[in-house]
């Protein structure tokens, strides 16, 4: 049985969250340590999918499944010659999957709270983003490169 979410099919079985557990595991591995998420995974995916055992078929399916239940975001995406670079914001859960879904009794029990539970992702997300960025610094440094060319201006006219 199929379930149609945003225009993308998912196989509905617990299977598929499964198998998205055994490739967060596999990334969560590799992860390096980054302000504000649980990691930043940047290698192979394919090498990623492959340790999980999942079927070829898989992969995207997977890929799809984690990023649009909010546990990766995907900075990069690999190349042969390029290495994906994925930040790992949460573990797949079975509440995740079935929020996911659109399970109806989901969304009746939990319908005010997921939607402040996305806000709260997309946040986390944009955080995670721009974690190390200092910003008041960083137009302190604007405004001094801007006060210098306009002197220049001035000088030269």
């Amino acid at each position: 049985m199929d379930t149609e979410t945003e225009g993308t099919t998912f196989e509905a079985t617990p299977r598929m969250l499964e198998l998205a557990n055994e490739l967060w595991k596999e990334l969560r591995k590799e992860a390096k340590g980054s302000p504000g998420v649980l990691g930043v995974f940047e290698g192979s995916m394919t090498a990623a999918y492959e340790r999980t055992g999942a079927s070829r078929t898989h992969y995207s399916k997977l890929y799809e499944l984690l990023r649009e239940m909010g546990c990766i975001v995907v900075e990069r995406k690999g190349r042969r010659d390029v290495s994906s670079r994925v930040v790992l914001l949460e573990p797949p859960t079975q509440e995740l999957y079935d929020r996911h879904r659109g399970i109806v009794e989901y969304r009746l029990t939990h319908g005010a709270r997921d939607a402040t539970m996305q806000l709260e992702q997309r946040v986390s997300n944009i955080e995670g983003r721009m974690s190390g960025i200092d910003f008041t610094k960083a137009l302190v440094d604007f405004e001094q490169r801007l006060r210098k060319l306009e002197n220049a201006e001035r000088e030269e006219t």
